[in-house]
């Protein structure tokens, strides 16, 4: 009953948002929800938490979490100063893997107080939220111990056997381990020989592993699946080498929720992604760290914040990640397939997985006066872009305001894709940090929102990028987006960057099936790129492809004014340099 009532709120939010708008998202999302008045106190130590005895208190914590769906006014948890330790069983299939969990909770905090909290099981996640409404967890510091991935040297290289041998360092785990068998994800990473958390330049940003034997000298043999001709060209015996546990359960996931904050919260050693949310409206992570720990050379195993399918986008400020294994910032949506075109305005649609396959939608992912592109995946060009007029959520059949051609129906990430521009709407990435990570800081594919204020440094291939991904399938297209007074340096130096002549620190681009970009066609518009300060690159500072209406104003490259003469156009129309 809750949740149905609090998505019921959430769709009659939707639709005053977008009456008031006349269909059209507002720039910036609604303020983050930074604290919250509350008229009840409930201790974790009533439950049993007591800090600093050394045994398990996972129980007691998801005792008092258990708790607060059942307040009927605003309620605070105060878990006291202290340490912490948190176990769980490994994971049964069908189990949610996550040491902590609070479902159908509304108006609520989560007061750690500063206190430590040990997770003793690596493949498990720390807090899941599901169907809760005006919730903030805050001040915690969360570490791994065992941590969910390991460090070594390559001590010797065997193309002919496709393998590599590793020593592992004193005080980490041996990747034979469960954790690592279990892995839904194996891979790794050659590691900059000086610098924490940066990949080795010139080297892949990763490598797939699908074998672990231990060796009767101690070294680990550890089978690669060869995905480039390159990947014998960089590795090199005495490079770092990490190899990952990386797990399906996130350190913070929000899902069928609205304004979720994370609040002064720090991450160590994370098995999977740190903050993800599916379709939770105003997701906010502010004030959180994720810091590679002194004497490692990494951090956590995946994105740092990763939202997908939320009609209102996230708010990150003053973050600092650092040494994450993949992505920083990346928000998108996944696409609709066209089931079956009932008239040029009528068409029966799903939801499409990565697995091609039809799935139900979710609720409020697609509501009356959104606007659909229509994506020829092949070519990687918007066939056309019309407004739903309505929607039959029971026969999934849309109306549109308009006549559409050419669409090529099919459960297929290879047929048209429809692609929702509603969705991840008013995001707002200010003032963090992001350093020394795996491949992309902001990987976009979203609208109306701005980035302002970052500082980008050490990231393996472009500090930012707005571009989809048919194939994953990733999207929608960015409009009306504002990309000013950030600090981009030293990023994009890996082999898949480097590769490529044409690409740029800041890049915006659209996407084939087959990841090259779209040869005609402009699908992103309205991208403002103001007062950013770029320097050491090895590539142009900016790319643009398949854009109309970019303004380029005040930007510099090591000190230079950036220009038509060291910034890539293809494919665009309207790019003008103020």
């Amino acid at each position: 009953m809750r949740k149905t009532v609090l998505w019921g709120m959430l769709s009659a939010a939707i639709c005053r948002s977008v009456a008031a708008t006349n269909g059209e998202p507002a720039p910036y999302r609604e303020p983050p929800l930074r604290e919250l008045a509350t008229v009840k106190t409930l201790s974790a130590a009533d439950f049993g938490a007591v800090p600093n005895d050394g045994k398990n208190d996972c129980e007691a914590i998801q005792r008092a979490l258990d708790e607060l769906p059942k307040q009927t006014q605003p309620a605070r948890l105060v878990v006291a100063p202290g340490r912490y330790l948190l176990d769980k069983p490994d994971i049964q299939p069908g189990e949610s893997g996550y040491f902590l969990f609070l479902n159908q909770s509304t108006n609520a905090v989560v007061e750690f107080s500063g206190a430590e909290l040990i997770a003793e099981n690596p493949s498990r996640g720390f807090l899941r939220i599901e169907n809760c409404e005006n919730v903030i967890v805050q001040n915690a510091t969360v570490d791994y111990d065992p941590v969910p991935h390991t460090e070594g040297i390559i001590r010797a290289i065997h193309p002919e056997l496709d393998a590599i041998d590793l020593e592992i360092r004193d005080g980490f785990p041996a990747p034979d381990q469960d954790c690592f068998n279990r892995a839904p994800s194996r891979w790794g990473g050659q590691m900059d020989p000086k610098i924490p958390g940066r990949l080795k330049t010139g080297a892949l940003n990763f490598h797939f592993y699908s074998t672990v034997e231990k060796l009767d000298n101690g070294l680990f043999r550890i089978g690669l699946k060869v995905s480039s001709g390159s990947t014998w060209d960089t590795l090199e015996v005495g490079d770092r080498f990490c190899v990952l546990a990386r797990g399906s359960n996130s350190f913070f996931h929000a899902r069928h929720s609205r304004q979720i904050t994370a609040l002064n919260l720090t991450s160590c050693n994370v098995p999977g992604g740190h903050y993800v949310s599916v379709m939770t409206e105003a997701f906010n992570i502010i004030g959180c760290k994720s810091p590679i720990k002194p004497g490692f050379w990494k951090g956590g195993n995946a994105d740092a914040v990763h939202c997908q399918s939320n009609r209102i986008g996230p708010w990150v400020e003053d973050c600092f990640f650092e040494g994450i294994s993949d992505d920083s910032l990346v928000i998108y949506a996944r696409p609709f397939s066209v089931v079956e075109q009932l008239s040029p305005t009528r068409l029966q649609i799903s939801r499409l997985s990565n697995q091609n396959k039809a799935m139900p939608l979710y609720e409020g992912e697609l509501v009356a006066g959104d606007v659909l592109d229509f994506l020829n995946p092949e070519s990687g060009v918007v066939l056309a872009t019309a407004r739903v007029t309505s929607y039959d959520k029971a026969a999934r059949v849309i109306e549109l305001d308009s006549p559409v051609a050419g669409l090529e129906p099919g459960i297929d990430k290879q047929k048209t894709q429809i692609w929702n521009r509603a969705m991840g709407n008013g995001f707002v990435m200010k003032n963090n940090v992001l350093k020394n990570s795996r491949r992309y800081g902001v990987y976009l594919k979203a609208s109306n929102g701005l980035i302002e204020g970052n500082t980008f440094e050490g990231l393996s291939s472009c500090a930012i990028t707005l571009h989809n991904e048919p194939r994953a399938p990733n999207g929608p297209f960015c409009h009306n987006v504002t990309i000013r007074s950030n600090t981009i340096t030293e990023c994009g130096f890996e082999d898949g960057f480097l590769k490529y002549d044409e690409i740029g620190a800041l890049r915006v681009t659209a996407r084939r099936y087959d990841y090259l970009d779209a040869e005609t066609g402009t699908a992103h518009s309205n991208i403002r790129i103001e007062n950013n300060r770029f320097s050491r690159l090895r590539r142009s500072p900016v790319f643009l492809s398949n854009v109309e209406a970019a303004v380029l104003s005040g930007n510099t490259l090591d000190g230079a004014p950036v220009d038509a003469d060291n910034v890539i156009v293809k494919s665009c129309i309207g790019v003008e340099f103020e």
